[in-house]
């Protein structure tokens, strides 16, 4: 979309508080160094500091910065939200940008000329049209504050600094306390009191019935939700238990062909558990073709398996068409949409599953995926930023985070983010300092140099087989790129569909991303 606020020249770098602004290069620069923003980001900032210390509303907001296109619900409090991480501001006590509850925002620090004119984008953009009553309303006692899902801005990360303030000390409570709650809910359903018990050793509870298929699916999904392998494992070994004990229960079904795709994709994927997974989808419809859970289920195989974005969106549809509710298919449908490219509609998707589960860490993830494939990658940031404050212990959140850290030209930062996931994984102490000289010798490259000899230790000393797509990644991050094609190419037929599509966005792979090789293989 052409850029809304710049006319036909750039605008001239100008200052905003301790900042210098420079919106031709996209990027607000401060004493810790120069930090990347969106376009649109910028744009918002542009229109801000042309009317210093006056309230614009969010419709003045909207209609200028966006110039009426239709954009998803909260589209505005996210971008301010992105502009308040660049200046290190904060929401609850403000230097930068206030927000005047159910009226607008308004930019408080002051902006000031650099040596020349501030740019003429800034003096147009002065002669807008600005609601007089605007500035008067200003004086008046603030309204109570809009509500949470209106202002997504519980959080303030400072990535670069590593200070998350009182903001994410809110964020933090408010994820224990959803967990709490869960917690609560399934135990509400268990015979005793107790919350599950997600040791790998706990016991499976027998006596499982059609009518108790409730506590089931609501304890495996607290499961889930902990990301852990032991974890998914065990709410895969609970549906299994359950299904021996209601064949019958086409949501049991359903259910299991569900934690099947997981558990594959968390503790190592076979062709054989998509091929379990797929039948288990199979029986759960014939037994309900209704079933929306089994659509959904047939959707995840379909792009796990087989790699079907096709199939995989309209099995996602027809489960949400049916079941409204269902977190698990907005979840699977954004990720199908973003791997077809159809990055607008996958944002809207996922934001409708965040107004139904707003504390979930995997929907914060799978927005902040979306967002990295929209190249929105300090927006993405940011989602990957909540998913820790959430839930630390998510491992692959580290890895994307490094991706939108290296897109951001922050390759060291990217560097660190990867050696965080190597802790995540609990890697030997001994592995882990290795790491951590080659990154502090050689940053990123550092990295890939310890990922490919990991890899192949792995592979000689233990029989293992890693996936083809995280082979490749290994491999083209230390220049064999032939030797990373020739796995790629075999990712599919390997059963590697969900890796194979996000790993393209690693940033190993930019040397050869407009190879015809790298193109055909993705195109396919």
């Amino acid at each position: 979309m052409e850029r809304v606020l710049k006319g036909d020249s750039p605008a001239a770098p100008f200052q905003v508080g301790e900042f210098r602004v420079e919106p031709g290069l996209d990027r607000i620069v401060g004493a810790n160094g120069a930090i990347a923003v969106e376009p649109r980001a910028m744009d918002l900032l542009l229109f801000l500091a042309a009317h210093p210390g006056q309230t614009l509303t969010k419709e003045q907001l909207l209609d200028t910065v966006w110039k009426g296109a239709s954009v998803v619900e909260g589209v505005l409090p996210k971008t301010i939200f992105a502009l308040r991480h660049a200046l290190g501001d904060h929401a609850e006590n403000p230097r930068y940008i206030l927000n005047v509850p159910r009226r607008g925002y308004r930019l408080i620090a002051a902006v000031t000329a650099l040596p020349g004119a501030l740019p003429t984008a800034l003096d147009d953009l002065r002669s807008a049209e600005v609601p007089a009553a605007a500035d008067a309303a200003d004086a008046a006692a603030p309204a109570p504050p809009e509500r949470v899902a209106a202002e997504p801005e519980l959080t303030q990360v400072d990535v670069r600094a590593g200070r998350r303030g009182s903001a994410v000390v809110a964020y933090t409570l408010l994820a224990v306390f959803g967990t709490i709650a869960v917690a609560l809910t399934v135990a509400r359903f268990r015979d005793d009191p107790v919350a599950p018990d997600s040791s790998a050793g706990a016991s499976v509870p027998s006596g499982v019935t059609a009518q108790s298929v409730e506590k089931v699916l609501l304890e495996a999904r607290l499961l889930w939700s902990r990301r852990d392998p032991a974890d998914v494992t065990r709410a895969y070994d609970l549906l299994r238990q359950a299904a021996r004990e209601a064949p019958e229960s086409a949501e049991v079904r359903g259910w299991l062909a569900l934690a099947l795709v997981i558990r594959a994709n968390y503790v190592g994927s076979t062709l054989e558990s998509f091929e379990q997974a797929e039948n288990e989808a199979d029986r759960a419809l014939k037994l309900d073709p209704r079933s929306a859970v089994a659509h959904c289920a047939k959707g995840l195989v379909a792009l796990n398996r087989r790699l079907s974005l096709g199939e995989a969106v309209a099995e996602q549809r027809r489960a949400l068409e049916l079941d409204p509710q269902l977190v698990v298919a907005h979840q699977f449908l954004a990720e199908a949409l973003s791997a077809a490219g159809q990055n607008d509609e996958a944002r809207q998707v996922i934001e409708a599953a965040l107004q139904l589960e707003p504390l979930s860490p995997v929907l914060h993830g799978v927005e902040g995926l979306v967002l990295l494939r929209a190249d929105l990658p300090l927006a993405a940031l940011d989602a990957f930023d909540r998913v820790l404050v959430l839930a630390p212990q998510f491992g692959w959140v580290h890895r994307y985070r490094a991706y939108s850290l290296a897109r951001l030209g922050r390759p060291m930062d990217a560097a660190d983010a990867l050696y965080k996931e190597a802790e995540a994984l609990k890697e030997d102490p001994a592995v882990l300092a290795r790491l951590r000289a080659d990154i502090t010798r050689s940053g990123l490259p550092g990295y890939w140099k310890w990922r490919l000899e990991r890899v192949e230790v792995m592979m000689r000393s233990r029989g293992w087989v890693p996936r083809p797509s995280q082979y490749a990644e290994a491999l083209a991050g230390v220049g064999r790129y032939d030797e990373a094609l020739a796995q790629l190419r075999a990712a599919p037929a390997a059963g590697d569909g969900e890796y194979f599509l996000y790993f393209r966005d690693s940033p190993a792979f930019d040397p050869i991303r407009d190879r015809p090789e790298f193109r055909a293989i993705y195109s396919r």
